[in-house]
C-alpha cells in the first residue's frame, strides 16, 4: 500500500511540475483559450503620403561609378520621412525600375551603368504599392549627371 501512495504521490507531483492534466496539458490549455486569428491580426498603417527628407549623392559624374557595389554597379540612397513597414518599395529612376532594399524608413537601390552613361538631370522617385493595387508616389528628387 505504501509504494502504491508513493507512487500516486510522484505521479500527482509530476503532473503538476509539468502542467499536465487529464485534458492535454499546457498546449491544450493553449489551444482552447487562444484568441481567434480574426481577433489578433494587425493591419499595417497605409501611407497617405510619402516625402524624401534626404537622399544622396546628389550629383554623379558621367560614366563613373558612385557609392560602387561589388559588381561594378553604384547605389543611391533616399530617406523617408516614414518606415516602410511592409519593407516593399520600387525606387525609378528617370523612368526605370530599380532593384530596391528598404530598411526602415531608409531605402537603397542599384543604379546600373547606363543609367549614368550621358549627363542629365535624372528624376528619382519612390513608389509603394497599396493593398487595393494602387500605388503611392514620393516626391521626385534630381540627380544630375554631369561631364566633369
Amino acid at each position: 500500500m505504501t509504494k502504491l501512495r508513493f507512487g500516486l504521490v510522484l505521479a500527482v507531483i509530476t503532473l503538476v511540475l509539468c502542467g499536465c492534466s487529464r485534458e492535454g496539458g499546457k498546449e491544450a490549455y493553449a489551444a482552447k483559450n487562444a484568441p481567434e486569428p480574426s481577433k489578433v491580426d494587425v493591419a499595417r498603417p497605409v501611407p497617405t503620403s510619402l516625402l524624401i527628407t534626404d537622399y544622396g549623392p546628389r550629383a554623379v559624374l558621367r560614366g563613373r561609378p558612385f557609392n560602387a557595389q561589388p559588381d561594378g554597379s553604384s547605389a543611391i540612397w533616399l530617406k523617408l520621412d516614414q518606415p516602410l513597414l511592409g519593407g516593399s518599395a520600387v525606387v525609378n529612376f528617370s523612368g526605370r525600375e530599380l532593384k530596391t532594399t528598404v530598411d526602415g524608413s531608409v531605402v537603397t537601390a542599384i543604379v546600373p551603368p547606363s543609367l549614368i552613361a550621358s549627363p542629365s538631370n535624372a528624376k528619382v522617385v519612390v513608389q509603394v504599392a497599396l493593398p487595393d493595387g494602387g500605388k503611392i508616389s514620393s516626391n521626385e528628387v534630381t540627380i544630375s549627371v554631369s561631364n566633369d
